[in-house]
């Protein structure tokens, strides 16, 4: 429905929304401009016939449009809400089809209200799950008739469909899927196929008798039993070719003129009882069945037990053949085998092709290379040759000589606490396995306790770790070990180097620690530090590498010297970086054994040195507040940061003045308060600037800049400066409107004051409802309007202060974005208009009113 207005707002409102009614039931409604759009979806609920609605309306600014009920159009629309029912649906032609037969199916509906079937477009129809192929033409108003020839690719069975016809509202019927009055329609056009195929086993010998199964896949029954040809020779006998249901069973009996290695061949030939013919090759059964007639072919022996093995070891050789038609027969017993000429524990088929030889070692056989034999048969009962070998991956020998001692030695000559002892022990094998054996590991002791060991090939390494309770003195240790088959070597318990192995424990204990000049130190001077200790069993410092020192937290330039077997001496020079107070160090001396000392970290009998060197600093520096004007005074807080005191009260000027006044510079520990009162010619929007000299007791000065400080405080003396007005609440306001107004301003040097009560303010020359400071320069101005201001652009005035106590200028003003006026004309209707003719269930009904405003 569109609408005019006259000139007025030129708006309908939206908020609330118009309300309307589409044949008696509420609808949904949408505003734009002057247009007003009304929807409703039709239910099987809704009235039946033709058209009628309601709409009432206002203006965006509450003046009421005439409501509004018939079409301006004069279209006689027509609501249908039922759809058509089937009344039959036959078939012309009730048999089997096959491909290229033409299937009609006629169906007639009732229809109520329309009583008319839609024809474009035409009732949609699937026939075998085809929905493009099938021809529809609708013979009378209510009567449908479908034809369709079957495809090549049609789904044999009962002749599925789906059709469906609406009325002239697009009420569509339930979807037609069955023949009335007991008709059928069946597809057949598909031969019969093998499912599956099955022999009842893989490797066949002469005389043996093979059977098949084969499962055939046909809807209607197969006939006759089907031709069956074996290796060439078709079978005659109807009890060799039995057929049950749609399985077939086969059986032949294998020649001697049947060829080693041939597959046994087989040909069928079948149909069902609509004359589709199943044709079988050779090549879809001619792997089942294998004929096998050539014995077995040794090939690899491998064994995972081992290069090696000795008296009472036990090894198993996994022994693979070759085959060309078959497998290894598992029934038939254990295969003949030997081992190093010696009978066998075991010989088992553990896989196809594979035998596994077990055999346990005596004390007498030869060494060298172990040499094997075996003979298994295949499932055909062909034997293996009896032709001895030996591994054919890495090797596998027999020994039984014990390894003795090459060489043991030690890395080191000094241990100490939490030191690893390592000694490595290699040993010679002669012509035997050249392994020492791991698992389990050798036995071995260090200095009475046990020690870890790691092997590799004939050399032994044993560890230890030592601790607290070790025992100290000369080293000693056992070893105990055998080779990789069992030859047990001799107990080691020396070195063959001659080496004295001293093991040491217990660090280092300081005896004294002083300092040449127990003073305070500053940049530049040198502090001697001289360190005595005590040490039990090496009675000696390692001198290389020295001992360690970080002096004032520098480990790179304290000179170390050990100047007697248990006197240290470190020089340290103090740096410009050092920090103030107590000097800091910690020394670490460690003995031959390279046990190192409780870390040194204070000096004895009561000497200490204390370093000064750093000027006291600006911590932090406060103002109490943001901006001055004439009069006010200004109180800053300096928290300073020194270790030593401060002298006398600091020296502070003030926009250039030096303030005498000790009252106005107070000391308190390390905080000084400053105070200044803002005068005439301090100049306006200059930062309020100070300069600070101070000392500490050690004489180090402290020098305050005016940029430490010149950006805390400001002098402001000059009133806002109008800039924007805007409001959200719209372009256009009518009586009993309420609109907020955004007004900002400007100030160079400060913000407006919210704390002295609502700023002066007016909306079209009325006194506002209030006004009220919302942000640092934004205020905010709230007004009803009435029922008579003048219509058009809304003015507006705002008088702010800012936070030193200037007023702005009373300026009246517009908003500076957009528009706001004043609106109090009604608008009228200008069309009302639909779009369709017919309306079905589920459809959506629209009716556009468009409004004219005027202005």
């Amino acid at each position: 429905v569109t609408f005019e207005d006259g000139a007025g707002v030129g708006l309908i409102e939206d908020s609330p929304l118009p309300t309307a009614t589409i044949m008696g039931a509420a609808a949904t409604v949408t505003v734009s401009g002057l247009e007003v759009t009304i929807r409703q979806t039709l239910t099987s609920g809704s009235d039946e016939g033709s058209l009628y609605f309601t709409l009432d309306c206002e203006d965006d600014v509450g003046n009421v449009a005439s409501q509004v009920t018939a079409l301006t159009t004069g279209t006689d629309v027509i609501i249908d809400v039922v759809s058509p029912v089937l009344v039959s649906a036959v078939s012309s032609s009730p048999f089997y089809y096959k491909e290229g037969d033409t299937v009609e199916l006629t169906l007639v509906f009732s229809d109520a209200t329309v009583g008319e079937i839609e024809s474009s477009p035409l009732p949609t129809a699937t026939v075998m799950g085809d929905s493009s192929s099938p021809v529809v033409v609708v013979e009378a108003p209510l009567t449908v008739k479908v034809s369709y020839v079957i495809q090549a690719d049609d789904t044999e069975g009962a002749l599925t469909f789906s059709i469906v016809a609406s009325d002239l509202c697009a009420n569509p019927s339930v979807a037609v899927v069955a023949l009335t009055g007991g008709a059928f329609a069946i597809v057949d056009r598909t031969a019969p196929t093998i499912n599956t195929i099955a022999a009842d086993a893989d490797y066949y010998k002469d005389g043996a008798t093979v059977t098949i199964t084969l499962d055939m896949t046909e809807t209607n029954p197969l006939v006759d039993p089907p031709d069956v040809t074996w290796m060439g020779d078709q079978i005659a006998s109807v009890e060799d070719r039995v057929l049950s249901g749609n399985e077939l069973t086969a059986t032949y009996v294998i020649r001697t003129e049947d060829a080693d290695a041939d597959p046994v061949t087989v040909l069928i030939s079948a149909s069902d009882v609509a004359g589709n013919v199943l044709t079988v090759t050779e090549a879809d059964v001619s792997e089942l069945m294998i004929i096998d007639k050539t014995a077995p072919v040794f090939a690899t022996a491998v064994t995972a037990d081992g290069s090696f093995f000795g008296p009472t070891y036990v090894a198993n050789f996994v022994v693979t053949f070759t085959d060309a038609n078959g497998m290894l027969d598992s029934g038939s017993g254990p295969p003949a085998a030997t081992v190093a000429t010696n009978a066998a524990d075991s010989s088992t088929v553990t896989d196809n092709l594979e035998v596994t030889v077990v055999y346990t070692f005596g004390n007498d056989e030869d060494e060298g290379e172990i040499q094997i034999s075996c003979q298994p048969q295949d499932l055909a009962g062909n034997v293996a040759v009896a032709t001895p070998f030996t591994v054919t991956t890495g090797s596998a020998k027999y020994d039984r000589t014990a390894p003795t001692v090459s060489t043991s030695v030690e890395g080191a000559t000094y241990y100490g606490l939490d030191d690893e002892v390592v000694i490595v022990v290699t040993f010679e094998d002669g012509a035997g396995v050249g392994l020492i054996e791991d698992s389990p590991l050798p036995t071995a002791t260090i200095m009475g306790a046990a020690a870890t060991v790691t092997v590799s090939g004939l050399e032994v390494t044993i560890r230890q770790t030592l601790t607290s309770g070790s025992d100290e003195g000369s080293l000693y240790f056992t070893l105990d070990c055998e080779d990789d088959v069992g030859n047990v070597a001799s107990q080691v318990t020396a070195l063959t180097t001659g080496t004295d192995v001293i093991i040491d424990v217990v660090s280092p204990v300081l005896v004294s620690a002083v300092s040449s000049s127990p003073f305070y130190y500053k940049e530049g001077d040198t502090v001697e530090l001289t360190l005595v200790f005590s040490d039990a069993t090496v009675g000696e410092i390692e001198s290389s590498p020295l001992p360690t020192a970080t002096v004032m937290g520098d480990s790179s330039s304290p000179v170390v010297v050990v100047e007697a077997p248990l006197t240290v001496k470190v020089s340290y020079v103090i740096q410009a970086d050092d920090t103030e107070g107590a000097l800091t160090f910690s020394i670490v001396a460690s003995d031959l054994c390279a046990n190192p000392s409780v870390a040194v970290v204070a000096l004895t009998g009561g000497a200490f040195a204390i370093v000064d060197r750093t000027a006291p600093t600006i911590n932090t520096i406060a103002a109490d507040a943001d901006y001055y004007k004439d009069g006010a005074t200004v109180t800053i807080t300096l928290d300073m940061t020194e270790t030593n005191p401060l002298v006398d009260p600091p020296d502070v000027t003030w926009m250039g003045d030096q303030i005498a006044s000790v009252e106005d510079r107070v000391l308190s520990g390390n905080e000084l308060t400053a105070t200044y009162v803002i005068r005439t010619e301090d100049a306006d929007a200059d930062p309020v600037t100070v300069l600070i000299s101070a000392s500490d007791v050690a004489g180090n000065v402290l020098t305050v800049t005016e940029a430490d400080v010149s950006e805390l405080m400001i002098i402001d003396k000059t009133a806002p400066v109008f800039a924007t007005a805007v409001t959200a609440d719209g372009s256009f306001f009518g009586p009993t409107y309420v609109a907020n107004f955004v007004v900002t301003f400007t100030d160079a040097n400060g913000m407006l004051d919210s704390g002295s009560g609502p700023p002066a303010a007016t909306v079209a020359t009325n006194a506002a409802d209030s006004s009220t400071v919302t942000d640092n320069l934004e205020v905010t101005v709230v007004y009803t309007f009435g029922n008579d201001e003048d219509e058009g652009e809304i003015q507006i005035s705002c008088q702010p202060q800012d936070l030193a106590g200037n007023v702005a200028v009373a300026t009246p003003f517009t908003v500076t974005t957009g528009s706001a006026k004043y609106d109090r004309t009604a608008p009228t209707v200008s069309t009302s208009v639909e779009g369709a003719t017919y309306y079905g269930l589920d459809d959506e009904v629209v009716i556009v009113v468009t409004f004219e405003d005027g202005a």
